[in-house]
């Protein structure tokens, strides 16, 4: 049931030590966002959509110096941006997912943050459905000449908004990998900030973890 799948979620954020979980695919609609409403031990901001499509989330753990300040939403429930301090720093945090049929939601997203002119740090990460080097973040060879519409609308989005992939940054040579369907690898799940806060990215990239949910989402189905 959805009360003991969402458990084996919580379960593997503790055996993970994380302090703030971006969780995308939730499928929360509107008769079922309870289940992420109080979660014991961690502050939680979703999105409310549709119980059979996109949906994401940011939980912070209690124990962390946090102070909510707001947050803003995407209408389809594609993105979450929660305004915060965390250890005294102010940051924005993003959470995104891109999905694949709707190739609006970057766009929407780098407007509205180009609108607001983010203070303290910016971290973007989530679900982007693309890679954005098909001839590192994909195996096997055969998928390396895989083309898809989405990156260049990530590049455009990462881009103009000066943000950098820090897991590429930071192990050049190591193959992330995030998803793994058959004999096919893809790293899809990202997390970008921009040039200019760089020196943040250590210390924010070990208090953040990406859990994916697919589409048999743990919270949501039975």
């Amino acid at each position: 049931d959805r009360s003991s799948k969402l458990q084996l979620v919580l379960d593997e954020l503790i055996r993970l030590k994380a302090d703030v979980v971006f969780l995308q695919e939730t499928h929360i609609g509107p008769q079922s966002y309870e289940a992420l409403e109080s979660i014991t031990g961690w502050r939680t901001f979703f999105t409310v959509h549709h119980p059979r499509s996109k949906g994401v989330a940011v939980l912070i753990k209690n124990e962390n110096t946090f102070k909510y300040i707001c947050h803003d939403e995407d209408y389809s429930g594609g993105y979450i941006v929660l305004f915060c301090h965390l250890y005294g720093q102010l940051y924005t945090l993003v959470n995104v997912y891109n999905h694949k049929a709707d190739r609006q939601i970057l766009y929407r997203l780098r407007d509205y943050l180009t609108a607001i002119n983010t203070k303290g740090v910016l971290v973007v990460g989530g679900d982007f459905n693309t890679v954005l080097d098909p001839t590192f973040d994909r195996r096997p060879a055969a998928d390396q000449t895989f083309h898809s519409s989405l990156r260049s609308i990530l590049e455009d989005f990462t881009e103009s908004l000066s943000l950098k992939d820090i897991f590429a940054l930071m192990h050049p040579m190591e193959e992330g990998f995030t998803r793994s369907q058959n004999q096919s690898h893809s790293r899809l799940d990202m997390f970008f900030m921009p040039t200019n806060t760089m020196h943040y990215s250590m210390s924010t990239v070990n208090c953040l973890i990406t859990i994916i949910l697919q589409r048999s989402s743990f919270v949501l189905k039975s």
